[in-house]
């Protein structure tokens, strides 16, 4: 869940810090107040793109960090997929800074980030949803999306997968194949033609960079002839002092003294290494020494032949010599097939016949698991819309089969009945804004431990309805945290039934001070939260009528009807 949220600089926001509880949290307000500034806020700590604009007049950039704790085994193990572990505290950290230049970064535990891994590990553990979600009702592709979600069936859609990906690949490669008899002459002959080029060249791997080599020497071949005659004169050939000579006149100085200095013996023996080292340094030099420099020029011709050649095949074939040899053994398998068309167009073909059959099983097993959830879903969105008070409402999953596809074999469909003895039609073609929300708040409610996320946000879902729907939906909420598997409910509302139910409630106000403004977030008291109440009730009268509303509602325990 998410344990604290720090902002600065967003909009009307300088500087706030919140400390949500791990139960039902609302936050209220005048409208523009700024309590959409805060979900601003979140979304982009969650990696929604942000723009310059949200920066606070006159500040050099925007923040917001948050810290996510008391993580569930589910978050925990979705956590551990993207390498990503709490730290000693059990706590997971991110942040996300945008700069008035348009630089941004983010930043898991402290370490920079791509927004993309912030995005993703965020998406694992908080969602919002808010008004515009209801348009996902009239977006059919999402519907298998959320029923698989419900299913619980990934092990089913990535069998399927799998087998799907193969049978399609097998299906482009034997589609590459079946062409007209002139087209695969034609490839053969050219496939032909271009596998007797390389293999006449008779190329080698390493062969270039040796003949680069040699031809450096040959290029140089005076300078070398030079330099090595050179070298050999002083030490060993010259008519004058050869550092040979040299040697040999120090050995015999210090043997003569070494009656007198027997220490001396070691270094007369260290001078003949000495001395056996510059005679074979000397012989080897003069096998660097081209003396036939009339061959150089011929040498260079065919030399340069010969790599005009290498360069030629790495232009047509590859870029570089190991890639003309792999092109070879790859032009040498399809000439293969070619010539064993219709043996490989057989085997292609069974081929793809059973990986037909493969991908059209794994698609029957997928399509139980939906069928089952739908049946499954339906019942539960039965129950929770009878809560609603949607008790006419009938709500159908249909499950209609298609040809295969990236997805399975079946189209899903949301469906409801609003009459009885009406037949089910397209949730977005029948239904109202207020029923929208509900059957929205519905399924998210039956769907609300799917995505694994510990902490779920609601922006003014509640809109377009009130009295005792209200405070259902309020219900529902709160036993969203109540639940078998527990989950943080933060909301922003302007229900005083949904906001009476909470187990925190926060005050978003703004003030002007010398000229600017700003936006608080504060932790209301009992006496607080009957004030806050009250004003949302009765707007600007605020009689003792009012409050005693107020407090009633405060009081009031039906919380036994999120049970049902």
């Amino acid at each position: 869940m998410l344990v604290s949220l720090h902002v600065e600089n967003i909009a009307l926001i300088k500087k706030l810090s919140l400390e949500p509880n791990g139960g039902f949290c609302v936050f209220t307000g005048e409208t523009g107040a700024g309590k959409s500034i805060i979900i601003d806020a979140v979304n982009m700590l969650c990696g929604a793109r942000s723009d310059r604009d949200l920066i606070r007049t006159g500040e050099d950039f925007a923040l917001v960090e948050g810290a996510f704790g008391e993580l569930s085994k589910t978050e925990l193990d979705a956590l551990a997929e993207l390498d990503i572990e709490p730290d000693e505290d059990g706590l997971v950290f991110l942040s996300r800074r945008l700069s008035a230049d348009g630089k941004a970064s983010a930043k898991i535990g402290g370490r920079p980030v791509p927004v993309s891994k912030l995005r993703e590990t965020a998406e694992k553990l908080i969602r919002i949803h808010g008004q515009q979600d209801t348009r996902m009702l009239s977006d059919s592709s999402t519907f298998i999306t959320m029923l698989d979600k419900y299913a619980n069936n990934s092990v089913a859609l990535s069998e399927y997968k799998t087998a799907y990906k193969k049978m399609t690949e097998t299906e482009r490669e034997l589609k590459t194949l079946v062409k007209d008899d002139s087209e695969k002459r034609k490839r053969a002959d050219y496939l032909d033609y271009a596998i007797n080029e390389i293999e006449g060249t008779k190329l080698k791997t390493g062969e270039e960079e040796k003949l680069s080599e040699v031809k450096l020497r040959l290029l140089n071949a005076e300078k070398i002839a030079s330099g090595c005659s050179a070298v050999y004169d002083v030490l060993y050939g010259s008519e004058r002092i050869t550092a040979a000579q040299l040697v040999d006149g120090a050995k015999r100085e210090l043997s003569t003294l070494v009656n007198i200095l027997p220490e001396l013996e070691p270094l007369i023996n260290r001078l003949e290494s000495v001395r056996i080292e510059i005679e074979d340094v000397a012989s080897n030099l003069p096998g660097f020494i081209d003396d036939d420099t009339s061959e150089i020029n011929k040498k260079l011709d065919r030399l340069e032949d010969r790599l005009s050649v290498i360069q030629e095949l790495k232009r047509k074939y590859g870029g570089s010599v190991e890639a003309v040899l792999q092109s070879l053994v790859d032009m040498k398998e399809e000439l293969q097939k070619i010539e064993n068309y219709d043996e490989y167009i057989k085997n292609l073909s069974k081929k793809l016949e059973l990986a037909s059959l493969e991908a059209t099983k794994k698609a029957s097993e997928l399509t139980a698991t939906r069928q089952k959830a739908a049946e499954e879903l339906a019942e539960r969105m039965r129950e929770e819309l009878v809560f609603l008070d949607m008790a006419k409402l009938k709500f159908v999953v249909d499950i209609t089969p298609k040809q295969l596809s990236a997805d399975g074999a079946d189209i899903v469909g949301f469906l409801i009945s609003v009459n009885i003895g009406e037949p089910p039609k397209p949730i977005d073609k029948i239904a109202s804004g207020g029923e929208l929300s509900r059957i929205m708040l519905a399924l998210l409610s039956v769907l609300s431990r799917a995505d694994g996320a510990g902490t779920l946000i609601f922006d003014e879902i509640d809109t377009g309805i009130s009295g005792a729907t209200s405070r259902k939906i309020g219900l529902k909420l709160l036993g969203l945290t109540e639940s078998a598997e527990p989950v943080q409910v933060l909301c922003v509302t302007h229900s005083a039934q949904i906001a009476a139910l909470a187990n925190m409630h926060l005050k978003i106000t703004k003030e002007e001070k010398e000229g600017r403004t700003f936006t608080y977030a504060n932790v209301l008291d009992r006496q607080g939260r009957i004030d806050e109440l009250s004003r949302i009730i009765g707007g600007l009268d605020n009689s003792g009528v009012i409050s005693a509303a107020a407090k009633e509602l405060l009081e009031r325990k039906d919380y036994d009807a999120i049970k049902r």
